[in-house]
């Protein structure tokens, strides 16, 4: 709340990329020195959730403020960088990591705002590279290594989503709780639900004569919710092993509740898997700058690292493309996932690379004369 607060005065960081001057300025401001003092006094403690009995129709106004103490870190990590004390910026870096790592275990909103949290900081080391020196580079490695071998929130996250979901359409069917004081719905400016959730909601209190048809509806939307979290769990382990397929359109009242009660989940394992992939680039960035300060040269294969499975692509369970372009330049991507059609369909044989940090964008040729 005192980042927060910092904010709101000064403005920053103004709604434009912040100068260096202004970026030190705001690090100066009592409430931003405050707040970054206990946040890391709170990373040298255990830490758990508050939490944890949280249901469908618990808010979380903490995770705006947890977001704000991590754009805190990425303004110091550059002010670090700029000074040239590279081995603080990699430690600013382990901080926001456990910031992340604290919050991920908590539905999928809290998976969210971690993986938010980890692009921050991590982005300025990204860009960055080429300033660490060998024993930065080494620390970074290992800060990556022991992160992605922890045992990853996400998949608690998703089965807590899991219950959550299956309870709140449990009570919902039983009529224990109104949909639209709840914000189970998506409702207009004026508070009423949207059409297609009314249409739905006046089918639930048709079949409400008889409870038999309710416990059946809420079997098969059980069955849904299920299915879908067990593919987006399977996903996440090995998303090489994901087939293209088309998308169902929501058919029976079942398919559209489950639909609207449950996030995306195909489109959470695809974010949390390329949140791993980047994590994991940084490390391999690393591993080749501390090449290249011992031989003067790029690697001319990832093998030549040795980074005992870093290297290895999630999406296709083979290193990483590796590509020296000249003396001193190297391109690295991962396979990427497949392409969504407009209709959320995948496109076989077709991918999205990922390239992390993405090449500065070429400048347009000045004319001559």
């Amino acid at each position: 709340m005192a980042v927060r607060e910092a904010e709101k005065r000064t403005g920053f960081p103004y709604g434009r990329q912040p100068t260096l001057t202004e970026r030190r300025a705001y690090l100066n401001e009592p409430e931003v020195r405050r707040g970054m003092a206990l946040l890391r006094q709170g990373l040298a403690k255990p830490i758990r959730s508050p939490h944890e009995n949280a249901n469908f129709a618990t808010l979380f106004p903490d995770f705006a403020l947890l977001r704000g103490l991590a754009r805190a870190l990425g303004v110091e990590q550059y002010v670090l960088l700029a000074d040239g004390k590279t081995p603080a910026a990699v430690d600013v870096l382990a901080d926001g990591l456990r910031l992340s790592r604290s919050i991920s275990g908590t539905f999928v909103i809290g998976a969210l705002v971690g993986a938010s949290i980890q692009a921050i900081v991590l982005t300025q080391i990204a860009d960055h590279v080429a300033q660490l020196s060998v024993r930065d580079c080494r620390r970074l490695e290992v800060i990556l290594r022991q992160f992605l071998e922890a045992p990853d929130p996400l998949l608690d996250s998703l089965e807590q989503e899991r219950r959550t979901s299956i309870q709140a359409i449990s009570e919902m069917l039983r009529g224990k709780f109104d949909v639209v004081e709840a914000g189970l719905f998506a409702t207009d400016d004026d508070g009423n639900l949207e059409p297609e959730a009314l249409e739905m909601m006046r089918e639930v209190e048709r079949l409400k004569a008889d409870p038999n048809a309710i416990s059946a509806l809420t079997a098969q939307v059980t069955a849904r919710i299920n299915s879908a979290v067990d593919e987006a769990i399977a996903w996440y382990r090995d998303p090489s092993s994901v087939v293209p397929r088309a998308a169902a359109p929501p058919g029976s009242l079942a398919d559209q509740i489950a639909a609207t009660v449950s996030p995306l989940y195909g489109s959470v394992s695809r974010r949390f898997t390329e949140t791993r992939i980047r994590l994991q680039m940084v490390g391999v960035h690393a591993a080749i700058r501390r090449y290249q300060w011992e031989y003067d040269r790029l690697p001319t294969n990832l093998d030549e690292l040795r980074l005992a499975g870093l290297e290895i692509d999630p999406y296709t369970r083979k290193p990483f493309a590796y590509r020296v372009l000249t003396r001193a330049t190297y391109e690295l991507a991962s396979a990427g996932p497949y392409k969504l059609d407009g209709n959320g369909n995948y496109l076989p044989g077709q991918r999205e690379a990922i390239i992390y940090p993405k090449p500065p964008e070429p400048t347009a040729a000045q004319p001559s004369g």
